[in-house]
């Protein structure tokens, strides 16, 4: 019963926020630590909450959207790239047998001299 109310808990729409105020709600009875236990999370997280609550009240509470890096190469790396894959070669056409490392360091030493540029972002390796 107590995991398919966990379950219902998480299937609410904010139940983030709903869990984050009875943390609140319970820490002004009991220790931080002992809530932390019940609940399943940090006293510290508990106390992070609050001050949130406190200074923004249920908005306080929202995560914050994290940024994601938007990819760095263009299409015409992005192509070069994948020639290099397709071809096993190398940017001045010597074979190479390409492993994550060559390739961030073979893109950046004969392609780029822009350190930005990320081709593990880029490509999810």
């Amino acid at each position: 019963m107590v995991e398919k109310a966990k379950k219902a808990l998480r299937e609410i729409k904010d139940h983030k926020i709903a869990l984050r105020l009875q943390a609140i709600i319970i820490a002004g009875r009991y220790k931080l630590r002992e809530v932390g236990e019940i609940l399943g999370v940090s006293s510290h997280s508990i106390r992070l909450w609050a001050i949130r609550f406190r200074e923004g009240g249920i908005e306080g509470l929202r995560d914050k959207k994290k940024g994601h890096r938007r990819r760095n190469l263009g299409e015409k790396e992005k192509e070069e790239i994948n020639l290099w894959l397709r071809e096993g070669i190398d940017a001045r056409g010597r074979k190479v047998h390409w492993t994550k490392d060559k390739l961030r360091e073979g893109f950046r030493s004969e392609e780029s001299k822009d350190p930005s540029l990320d081709v593990n972002q880029a490509y999810g390796i």
